[in-house]
């Protein structure tokens, strides 16, 4: 069940960001970190970091807390 809703989800984040780039002609990999075709930069860092500490996030979500 959680690997369905995984791939609903990704599935709905990918859709709402082909909607937000309106008229625009770019790709979508253009706008994920280190597959823009350019040099790598500090914006390109900070785009991995922010996908690593939400990763980081939701995995934490998906712990269950021990009861004391």
């Amino acid at each position: 069940m959680k690997a369905a809703q995984l791939v609903v989800l990704t599935l709905v984040i990918l859709a709402l960001m082909n909607w937000s780039r309106g008229e625009y002609s770019f790709r979508l990999p253009t706008t994920l970190p280190l597959l823009g075709g350019q040099a790598p930069s500090i914006y390109d860092a900070a785009g991995a970091m922010v996908i690593v500490i939400t990763l980081a996030g939701l995995m934490r979500l998906g712990r269950r807390r021990r009861d004391s």
